[in-house]
């Protein structure tokens, strides 16, 4: 015979542990904890140029990596190039000159859009492109009466993107056209050669070759791209159709670059910078640590107006068919808050 005292502690326990029960029973259910997020692997374009800094950067600092994306990155050889992989899927995101090419290429039915703002020509900053000449020839430019008839060395690409509407914003104030100059196509190693023999009369250069010639021959920034051009657009970044259809990914992208924008807007100062872009080019630190960095705006948006102006400039002067709307081209979805 089971003690009363002992049978009421037993009672009491099967009770407890049956409030237990119930309570459990009636408890919500917690949903399970949300997987990690995927890693997705995509395929960057890019080019050993300034413009492209970010994109080692988010690769090489960690930001590709901290939301969920594996980079491929890829080089190519031209803008034009990156354009065409871009419409046909080859690359997933890349930043690509402003041209004509782009436009033409979308309006054909491309389906590939800009999504972010790359390089801009801040008048607050530095010149990170423009038109030099050596002291001499400089001095005689300072008369508008010199610069009709000159030699203008570019790049293969020509004065077909935006550096195109510059050239012709500096020959509008001296009261010449495009058509009262003589334009030089030629790799930017032989820019320099071409200045001293007097192949030339002045050079479009862009950074690294803008302090590389400066440096070797003493040659003068007769105007720099910010004077003639504020705030004009000179890049953007483009998605393919596949980070168009799959926003979610595409805003991962995009999140990873615009943080690497915030640590490319540190410049040189910031060594690890440095080191990144020096190995991704194959520059001297030193010389990287010289150069200027051009301005990247970091929400990434771009400055559509300087867009639909270098469009008109090029419908006008016969290299693109016609001025596209902002909604074909332009996909603001990805821009940062």
């Amino acid at each position: 015979m089971v003690a009363p005292d002992r049978s009421r502690l037993l009672k009491r326990l099967c009770l407890a542990v049956l409030l237990v029960i119930l309570l459990a029973a009636c408890a919500p259910v917690k949903p399970p904890a949300a997987a990690p997020e995927a890693t997705a692997k995509i395929k960057v374009g890019v080019q050993p140029f300034i413009g492209y800094a970010p994109f080692f950067i988010a690769q090489d600092a960690g930001y590709f990596a901290r939301h969920g994306i594996e980079a491929e990155l890829i080089e190519s050889k031209s803008s034009d190039e990156i354009v065409t992989q871009l419409m046909q899927g080859d690359l997933d995101m890349a930043n690509f000159a402003i041209t004509p090419g782009f436009f033409n290429g979308v309006a054909k039915g491309g389906t590939a859009k800009a999504v972010l703002g790359g390089s801009r020509w801040d008048p607050n900053q530095c010149a990170p492109s423009g038109l030099v000449a050596l002291p001499q020839q400089a001095a005689q430019l300072k008369d508008p009466a010199n610069w009709k008839g000159i030699k203008i060395g570019t790049d293969p690409v020509g004065l077909q993107s935006m550096y195109g509407l510059f050239v012709a914003g500096v020959l509008k104030q001296q009261g010449l056209t495009l058509a009262d100059i003589e334009t030089v196509r030629l790799p930017p190693a032989a820019t320099i050669d071409a200045l001293e023999s007097g192949a030339i009369n002045v050079a479009q250069v862009n950074e690294p070759w803008l302090t590389r010639v400066k440096d070797k021959t003493g040659a003068i920034l007769v105007v720099g791209t910010p004077e003639i051009a504020p705030n004009g657009q000179l890049t953007m970044i483009g998605f393919s159709p596949r980070l168009l259809q799959d926003s979610e990914l595409g805003k991962r992208a995009a999140a990873a670059f615009l943080e690497a924008v915030k640590q490319y807007g540190e410049g040189s100062a910031n060594a690890q910078n440095v080191e990144i872009f020096a190995k991704y080019t194959k520059l001297e630190p030193a010389l990287v640590k010289q150069i200027c960095w051009p301005a990247m705006p970091l929400d990434g948006i771009a400055n559509l107006d300087s867009v639909a102006a270098f469009q008109a400039w090029a419908v006008a002067q016969g290299l693109q068919d016609r001025v596209l709307e902002q909604s074909e081209y332009w996909d603001g979805r990805f821009v940062g808050e």
